[in-house]
């Protein structure tokens, strides 16, 4: 038996991938919405027998008054596809427990893989789709929907346009530039000798058969005319901004301009040497990927090709990346094909664009499949990031990646970093505050926060008692 302390200690309070309901009178209506939402997200813990206090946050165990009924009722309505169309659940996905002497049900929901998704209730995918946001269930709109319905067919980016002949929709400018880094991969010289058509089509940009050739969805987006691509993809977006001033943006380049032709290639050659320029380090097109020397640099390519290769093209919005003083947001529109949690662990491939993906890797912006999160999170843990989030989104369905950089290398310490990661989230600290959080002495923090200053990486506001510091944007 465990208390309710111990319950909220081991599952915490209602968020994501939380819900606590009370289920006295057996298996609540809403359970159901509860159990389509996280099986369409990332996956959660139902815990019946037991409500939260919204105001203290503290648990209060109802317990189920007839727990044996209630499994039966669960388990039978989990089977009938008239009430929910699959049933996700193992037996050991539930559990029986007592807390504080009442009985309390807990229903593990896995997250539903993409193959399987969306699941929806009372036989009405259109009406009774739900997802997770935050501590509540939401139900899908349209757009959500088919998204899902898309990525749970095996169909690729390679699919072939019979509609579109030849190369008439190919920017033959960003073939040549393509294809000539390619042939400086050293690795690649093996094949790349061949005739350009028989590259294009091991790489999945084009389809050759019977004497014709027509491009892959991939190809046109990597290479196309932009006016070509809008016939197929009306809701290709491309958009860099940098906001650095109180400005709207102080530079912009967006695919909506048509006096540049900005396909998913030339975008990403653009945006990449203009932070090059803005970020200051080398980053020469033909080997920028390994012979970078900014950390930073490295990491905000990681989130803008990883954004390219996942990007559901058909969902409203478009792929976006801004540059503000304080870092790099990056948005592609569709949601997680797999939960955040695994990508993290890396090694887990399920690119929604693969012959992108290739094409990228192959050049080597991709150092190898399913290492995008994984080296995002592990820029954390090495210290080369301050601070990453990487958040899904509805209305638009997208998928969000906030990268706050460290400064350009000035000899900073590991305690000077540590401040400037903790200010990033915990801006307008205390000296006591900063020195007790990251565990240094106040005498350290403020020798650091002296140093730090006279580089003009923070500054500091109040009087005498009530000085806070803040990093300097």
């Amino acid at each position: 038996m465990v208390t309710a302390e111990e319950l909220l200690s081991r599952y915490g309070n209602e968020w994501y991938n939380v819900e606590y309901k009370s289920a006295t009178d057996g298996i609540p209506l809403d359970f159901w919405e509860t159990y389509s939402s996280f099986a369409n997200t990332s996956g959660g813990h139902i815990i019946l027998g037991v409500s939260e206090n919204q105001g203290s946050g503290e648990l209060v165990v109802t317990g189920v008054e007839s727990p044996d009924h209630s499994l039966k009722v669960l388990w039978d309505t989990l089977n009938n596809p008239a009430k929910v169309n699959l049933n996700l659940l193992m037996h050991d996905d539930v559990t029986v427990t007592e807390v504080g002497n009442k009985t309390v049900i807990i229903v593990n929901v896995p997250a539903a893989d993409r193959r399987d998704k969306p699941i929806y209730l009372n036989g009405n995918m259109d009406s009774c789709t739900y997802k997770r946001n935050h501590e509540g269930d939401y139900k899908c709109r349209k757009e959500e929907i088919r998204s899902m319905v898309r990525d749970s067919f095996e169909e690729s980016d390679n699919a072939i346009l019979e509609g579109i002949d030849g190369y008439e929709c190919f920017d033959m400018s960003s073939v040549k530039a393509y294809l000539g880094l390619l042939d400086r991969r050293e690795h690649t010289n093996r094949w790349t000798g061949g005739k350009d058509e028989e590259v294009l089509s091991i790489l999945g940009a084009i389809s050759v058969s019977g004497g014709k050739i027509h491009p892959t969805r991939a190809g046109l987006l990597m290479f196309g005319k932009v006016s070509c691509i809008l016939r197929t993809f009306p809701d290709f977006r491309l958009d860099y901004r940098e906001q650095l001033t109180d400005n709207r943006w102080d530079y912009r380049l967006f695919s909506d301009d048509l006096t540049i032709n900005l396909n998913v290639f030339n975008f990403l050659s653009e945006v990449l040497e203009r932070l090059r320029l803005k970020i200051g380090v080398f980053f020469g097109l033909d080997g920028y990927v390994r012979n970078a020397d900014s950390v930073n640099l490295m990491a905000v390519r990681e989130a803008v090709v990883n954004a390219l290769a996942h990007a559901d093209y058909m969902v409203s919005g478009g792929v976006s990346v801004v540059l503000t003083g304080k870092g790099v947001t990056v948005t592609n529109p569709g949601g997680f094909r797999i939960p955040l949690e695994k990508a993290k662990l890396g090694g887990i491939s399920d690119p929604r664009n693969h012959a992108i993906m290739r094409m990228l890797l192959s050049i080597g912006l991709v150092e190898q499949m399913g290492s995008g999160i994984y080296s995002l999170y592990k820029s954390i843990e090495d210290g080369t990031l301050m601070n990453l989030t990487i958040t899904e989104e509805n209305s638009p369905l997208r998928v969000v990646t906030e990268l706050s950089l460290l400064p350009p290398n000035q000899g900073l310490g590991e305690t000077e970093r540590t401040i400037l990661r903790y200010l990033s989230v915990h801006n307008s600290s205390t000296l006591p505050e900063i020195a007790k959080s990251i565990g240094i002495s106040n005498r350290t923090a403020s020798m650091a926060l002296k140093k730090m200053a006279e580089d003009r990486l923070v500054f500091r506001t109040g009087n005498t008692r009530g000085v806070r510091w803040s990093r300097r944007i």
